[in-house]
């Protein structure tokens, strides 16, 4: 994955409002695993990116796609700032 993605998946989870321990417990994952996310030193899978996006509110690509804004991903489709789920 990369730094990049990293930091991405980092600024969804700040955006939302969640800790990493808030987002390791709602993935059951530890939040040694979100801090090597985060950091890009490992990646998550596909079902843990798929997890984060229905958190999120937003779409695996917009999760992934490094291109656009969060923001944007927000702003476009009228999504609420803090995802209420769970």
């Amino acid at each position: 994955m990369g730094v990049e993605l990293g930091k991405r998946l980092a600024e969804f989870r700040k955006r939302n409002q969640l800790s990493q321990e808030e987002l390791a417990n709602k993935l059951q994952v530890s939040r040694q695993s979100i801090c090597n996310w985060e950091s890009g030193d490992s990646s998550p899978s596909i079902e843990f990116v798929q997890e984060m996006a229905k958190i999120y509110q937003v779409s695996v690509d917009d999760l992934i796609n490094t291109t656009k804004s969060v923001e944007d991903c927000y702003k476009e489709n009228g999504k609420r700032t803090i995802c209420s789920c769970f």
